[in-house]
């Protein structure tokens, strides 16, 4: 990954919401991302990471159907911790291999004029 530029996306935007603000606690999560010219590597920024857990599959229950204010379709399930409960985003849905390609291609359109 060092030397290497990644695109970043917005995850507030992507859901349709106002851009992140950014402050000390905003992060970058780097993904991989499989799509149809191979492995990429994409950034998604995010208003803060309290945590990186290791989930057991018993853990993970079914979407909520009511109560949640995120998009349905992006949602993989919930799971149980020691903490409470967290709500699972479908990196496959949130993060569609067509949305991946035609930001990539955005990204090598602007990488490659000189005026930008």
């Amino acid at each position: 990954m060092r030397g290497h530029v990644v695109p970043v996306i917005d995850l507030a935007q992507r859901f349709g919401r106002k851009p992140t603000p950014l402050h000390p606690r905003t992060c970058v999560v780097i993904m991989e991302i499989d799509t149809t010219d191979g492995r990429v590597f994409l950034g998604v920024l995010v208003d803060r990471v309290n945590a990186v857990l290791d989930l057991d599959a018993e853990q993970i229950g079914p979407s909520p159907s009511i109560g949640c204010d995120q998009r349905q379709d992006f949602i993989h399930g919930m799971a149980r911790t020691d903490a409470g409960f967290i709500i699972l985003l479908d990196a496959n849905r949130v993060l569609t291999v067509a949305h991946i390609e035609s930001l990539a291609q955005e990204f090598d359109v602007e990488r490659q004029d000189p005026e930008h």
